[in-house]
């Protein structure tokens, strides 16, 4: 009988056996580093990310979506492609004019959108009725034509031709009757009482208002943003520096609690209840040049300003000229690269001709400081943006933007 061999007693066979079992430990342990490669390789969110802030907060002309922190749900913003761009140049009718404009102005290719002011004295000229149909018939028409509109809301005026507080104001005469105010009668500008709580509240009902009405209308989607007046105008002074401004004028603005540190507080207060109102849209911040609030150091446009940037918000200022340079600006583009930034121009461009800049020279110069302070946007009054002869300026600074900024 033939005895059977060992596996064991053949050298070859070990070896074999020992290579086999060689190889698999080596694939088992390259398998385990794919492993933790993979793992190594995902990015785990933490309180430390470095995710740009504005990608979360601040919304975008043209998005399907604007979820958004501190924000209630949005709609989809508009069936505009994602990458088209900016509107640079915005037709501003100036202070007084409610539902007016250049069809010139419309019909021109370098502008992109309409200023629609809605002074409360004209959309509200009873409490709880208001007159849309001027408003509705401007946004209409721009946005047939494919252009976006902004809304500037102005309670307050900045001048009037007298000093009396008799002129035409802009905050309606059945709110004046409800409120402490006083005349600034360097400027004939009736001056509320900011802090009183019915002249909140009227207010923040009032904006509700004009959001409520343009989030159910049409032409919701061509909104490019809400400038609303934390002061003055369409900006944010209490008071304009005039005259007896520092022996009458703020003396009687302490008397109802202003301070820095209150003023800013209240304009935190009421920017947020504006975004809050717009949020399908973009609320801009409007800079002046502002007590210094000792809490912060900060002078308060400019404590402010951060704060508005950090919570999705736009910033604007309205004195665009030759030189200007507005850092905090800069800083702010450079933190939140989707910011939206706005100028008006001081002025027409023909009050800003020097012997050495002549109305061309002007305009290439408002553009380049806009340009240099990171701004989209910039809104040229009505006379200047008909003008045929600043055309291919604006359409150059409308290259530009879309050279730099892409939604």
């Amino acid at each position: 009988m033939r005895r059977s061999r060992s596996v064991f007693r053949n050298p070859r066979r070990i070896i074999g056996i020992f290579v086999l079992i060689l190889l698999i430990l080596i694939l088992s342990f390259v398998v385990f580093l794919i492993k933790q490669q993979t793992i190594g390789s995902v990015q785990v969110p933490s309180a430390t990310s470095s995710q740009s802030p504005i990608e979360e907060s601040v919304p975008v002309p043209g998005a399907t979506s604007s979820a958004t922190p501190a924000r209630s749900a949005t709609p989809a913003r508009s069936a505009t492609p994602v990458n088209s761009p900016y509107p640079a140049n915005i037709d501003n009718e100036g202070l007084s004019r409610y539902g007016t404009y250049h069809s010139s102005a419309l019909a021109n290719p370098n502008v992109a959108a309409i200023d629609i002011n809605m002074n409360w004295v004209d959309v509200e000229p009873q409490q709880g009725v208001f007159n849309w149909a001027p408003a509705d018939n401007e946004a209409a028409a721009w946005a047939a034509a494919g252009k976006r509109f902004t809304l500037i809301v102005k309670y307050i005026n900045e001048g009037t031709s007298g000093t009396d507080c008799s002129s035409p104001q802009l905050i309606p005469s059945w709110e004046i009757a409800r409120i402490p105010s006083f005349c600034d009668t360097d400027m004939g500008t009736l001056i509320p009482d900011y802090f009183d709580p019915t002249f909140t509240a009227d207010l923040q009902a009032y904006i509700q208002a004009i959001a409520s009405h343009f989030a159910a209308s049409p032409y919701r989607n061509n909104l490019l943003y809400v400038r609303i007046a934390v002061g003055e105008g369409g900006e944010g002074l209490p008071i304009m520096l005039r005259g007896d401004y520092a022996s009458v004028d703020k003396p009687h603005l302490v008397t109802w609690g202003y301070t820095p540190t209150t003023w800013a507080a209240w304009q935190k207060e009421m920017m947020t209840s504006y975004q809050h109102a717009f949020s399908y849209s973009t609320v801009i911040y409007p800079l002046n040049g502002l007590d210094i609030d000792p809490t912060t150091g900060q002078a308060v446009q400019l404590e402010v300003a951060r704060w508005a940037a950090s919570q999705g918000m736009g910033v604007g200022q309205q004195g665009l000229q030759l030189g200007t340079s507005t850092p905090i600006f800069q800083q702010l583009r450079s933190q939140y690269p989707r910011l939206y930034i706005q100028y008006q121009t001081i002025s027409f461009v023909s009050n800003s001709v020097t012997s050495s800049c002549d109305a061309t020279c002007v305009v290439q110069a408002d553009i380049q400081a806009a340009e240099n302070n990171g701004a989209q946007f910039i809104e040229w009054y009505a006379a200047d943006v008909v003008n045929p002869a600043y055309q291919s300026l604006f359409a150059q600074w409308q290259q530009i933007v879309n050279s730099k900024y892409r939604l």
